[in-house]
């Protein structure tokens, strides 16, 4: 139905273009914990979310086509790296995080699980990811 012109529209007015819908996919899918979500994170992305031709890259991730296989370039990674990795993340588990980060250990120099959080765990426990970056500084 994303790819019906108007239907498309409407999906994404609905689902994107408003204050209740990104705190609730805030709230649902991108942090562990509801009472983390703040009123500047869902300014935040509302305003992003509100800027022109914002729907094509949110329709586009939703279509599966923004989707690429990390592990055929993580090899290429020279910089050094820390993965840091949301317990709770619905969408990605941690052992996908580990086989990726086993791909290239000169350069992923460790891996982190953050517990208690989920995708945004910069988000819902900044002060953890502010503590590790120090330590592998």
């Amino acid at each position: 139905m994303i790819n019906i012109p108007f239907v498309d529209n409407l999906i994404y007015a609905l689902g994107a273009d408003n204050e209740v819908a990104v705190s609730n996919f805030l709230q649902s899918f991108l942090l562990s914990q509801p009472e983390r979500v703040t009123q500047e994170m869902v300014e935040a992305y509302l305003s992003c979310a509100q800027k022109p031709n914002a729907k094509f890259s949110a329709l586009a991730f939703l279509q599966g086509d923004l989707y690429f296989d990390l592990s055929l370039y993580i090899r290429q990674l020279k910089i050094p790296t820390l993965f840091c990795w949301g317990e709770e993340a619905q969408s990605t588990n941690i052992k996908l995080g580990r086989r990726l980060a086993s791909l290239n250990k000169n350069a992923i120099r460790d891996f982190q699980v953050i517990g208690h959080s989920c995708i945004l765990a910069h988000l819902e426990i900044p002060e953890v990811l502010i503590g590790l970056l120090y330590k592998n500084l």
